[in-house]
């Protein structure tokens, strides 16, 4: 708890620190300084980090506009920022909104790299998850395959860019349903992570998620258990209790105890995964409504009908708000 709280206390020092530097600046931002426009980047990935989406998205933007007005519209740091802003929809599930920005992204990169850069299958790859989350699997395995022939043609067959890559082409079979092509796709990636990064790097977490997700899917409970426990740990450890990767950490295991009828295990974890998507994304999010989704579940399923109906209605509630958003 002390190292969470002290990460916490350095995330609040660094934040000011830039915010600091931005008032020296003054106004520069908007007279095109490039030193305040850096300012302003580490000020968002700073919010980025920490899951606080809507304060980083208005410095990315400021950044941005500063970069094009000095490099133009077709910079590499033009590129950047827009890749970082892409993402960053990404996690909001904006992906329709975040396709366009991460092409132009990609043909910026193109341009200036060539094809065969490791930048551009930075963007390849980015591309294709977006693709992924729309159902468009085709169009995001070419995409991964790009990817995974720059990365292994710069960097050989066991840099943690190659793990990436055959971690998001594992997930792609497993959407689809395809667990004995996933699966060793997903063991070379946590290999590749555990060798390179060390035991205890979010990116591992992220192969143990994924493994855990398989195995859940066919009905492999106690093989999947100690991993999502193990990458929890290691999401608490790097980012804080309160981050969107622990709330999505915690979803999982609740589901894994829904799958096996353990529904006081789950609501416990359901619950503190909806107070911190809350306090990340607003009240009136589609991950809060996702959540309020299983509690309702779980309600129904211990003959809460009452409770299950109260959650239910707040779901129903966030879905007509952003239908009303997106008019």
């Amino acid at each position: 708890k002390k190292k969470n709280e002290k990460k916490k206390g350095k995330n609040f020092e660094a934040e000011a620190f830039y915010e600091t530097a931005l008032q020296i600046y003054g106004n520069s931002f908007e007279l095109n300084n490039l030193e305040a426009a850096d300012t302003l980047t580490n000020l968002a990935v700073l919010n980025d980090v920490q899951g606080k989406y809507g304060n980083a998205e208005p410095f990315y933007r400021k950044a941005l506009q500063i970069y094009e007005n000095n490099f133009g519209p077709n910079h590499i740091q033009v590129a950047m920022t827009l890749n970082n802003i892409a993402l960053l929809y990404y996690a909001e599930a904006k992906y329709s909104e975040a396709e366009p920005i991460a092409q132009r992204a990609l043909q910026i990169c193109i341009d200036n790299l060539g094809p065969s850069h490791p930048d551009v299958a930075d963007s390849l790859n980015n591309i294709a998850s977006l693709n992924h989350a729309q159902g468009k699997y085709s169009i995001a395995e070419s995409y991964l395959q790009r990817a995974l022939e720059i990365y292994e043609r710069n960097f050989g067959p066991n840099h943690p860019k190659v793990a990436m890559t055959l971690n998001n082409i594992a997930s792609l079979y497993d959407t689809q349903g395809k667990f004995s092509e996933a699966e060793p796709f997903f063991q070379s990636a946590l290999q590749i992570y555990e060798t390179t990064l060390g035991r205890n790097h979010p990116d591992v977490a992220d192969s143990l998620n994924n493994i855990a997700i398989l195995y859940k899917a066919q009905g492999k409970y106690r093989e999947a258990e100690p991993l999502y426990q193990r990458a929890l740990q290691i999401y608490e450890k790097t980012y804080g209790p309160n981050h969107p990767y622990v709330a999505d950490s915690l979803n999982n295991i609740s589901l894994l105890y829904i799958s096996q009828e353990k529904y006081s295990e789950a609501e416990i974890l359901i619950k503190r995964c909806v107070r911190i998507r809350e306090k990340c994304f607003g009240p009136d999010h589609v991950q809060v409504a996702k959540s309020l989704e299983n509690l309702a579940e779980i309600a129904f399923a211990q003959g809460k009908h009452s409770k299950a109906e109260k959650y239910s209605q707040k779901v129903q509630e966030i879905y007509d708000n952003q239908s009303k958003l997106n008019e």
